[in-house]
């Protein structure tokens, strides 16, 4: 259940009308925030519930808004007063993430790397599923890619590197933030944050993931399958990493080398061979 199915699991217990104004509401807010969620912290406010100002990591909308939410509104229902429920929100919280529905993750391109490691790679997790994720597949690393002040262009609510790094952490997780684009040779691809890289996920149990699970993903697993023998022959990994993102559309287009994505792939498929594959036409 993604943060969107949150907010209106809440509305629906609380009886509010999907067209409720927003009126009065005398909190820091800016225009980034769903005003769904406004109005039901709102709600809960009023009634008492102290769930945490707009923007913090721990209970604000950038971290586990939606069970904190969910655990003040069960407090309400269950008549346990505020003073009581604000020493265990947390708890509650972590029950009500517990229950968050992560079978089917395929709209974040979760997928399982071959080599039989426990590693994991997709797009980026929102910050309201991602401690399920962790707790059920048993992740102990997160290597994320992607910084805050890049274009996002997934439907999915952006999470900041400060709320990911929190999560993570709360969770017995170890956090990593990797530049992909790290000592480049022609030839080999980005070859520092190829090892960097390898060399976590070498530990196993691993997640690893850009913006959106495609691009820097796919070069850095592609070349961490062909590094460690897990798959070597590169066009089976090319077919492989294409799966997951338009790369052979691209080429298919004359739009591909020279385009920074193909600087992905020289780390496993170098360039010079990939314009002479079966590939390119």
């Amino acid at each position: 259940m993604n943060l969107h199915e949150n907010i209106q699991r809440i509305r629906s217990m609380m009886g509010l009308r999907e067209e409720t104004e927003i009126k009065d509401i005398d909190m820091d807010i800016s225009y980034k925030y769903d005003p769904k969620v406004i109005e039901i912290q709102k709600e809960l406010t009023n009634k008492g519930y102290y769930i945490g100002k707009f923007g913090d990591s721990k209970d604000g909308i950038d971290g586990i808004y939606g069970p904190i939410t969910k655990a003040a509104h069960e407090s309400y229902k269950k008549e346990i007063p505020p003073e009581e429920f604000e020493s265990k929100k947390t708890e509650m919280a972590k029950e009500y993430v517990d229950d968050v529905d992560v079978s089917d993750l395929k709209e974040f391109k979760f997928h399982k790397i071959p080599g039989g490691t426990n590693n994991w790679r997709s797009a980026q997790i929102t910050a309201d599923v991602l401690p399920s994720v962790i707790k059920k597949y048993g992740i102990k690393n997160i290597i994320r890619m992607s910084g805050d002040d890049e274009k996002h262009k997934s439907d999915h609510p952006k999470t900041s590197l400060d709320t990911e790094q929190k999560i993570c952490e709360e969770n017995d997780c170890t956090y990593h933030f990797i530049n992909a684009h790290s000592g480049y040779k022609l030839g080999k691809g980005y070859t520092k944050s190829i090892q960097k890289i390898n060399d976590i996920l070498n530990q196993g149990n691993t997640l690893i993931h850009c913006a959106h699970g495609a691009d820097r993903t796919g070069g850095m697993v592609g070349a961490y399958l062909k590094n460690n023998g897990y798959m070597t022959d590169k066009d089976e990994l090319w077919k492989y990493t294409t799966q997951f993102n338009s790369w052979q559309s691209l080429i298919n287009n004359n739009n591909f080398f020279g385009s920074g994505y193909d600087k992905y792939a020289d780390g496993f498929y170098p360039i010079s061979e990939l314009k002479n594959s079966k590939w390119v036409k």
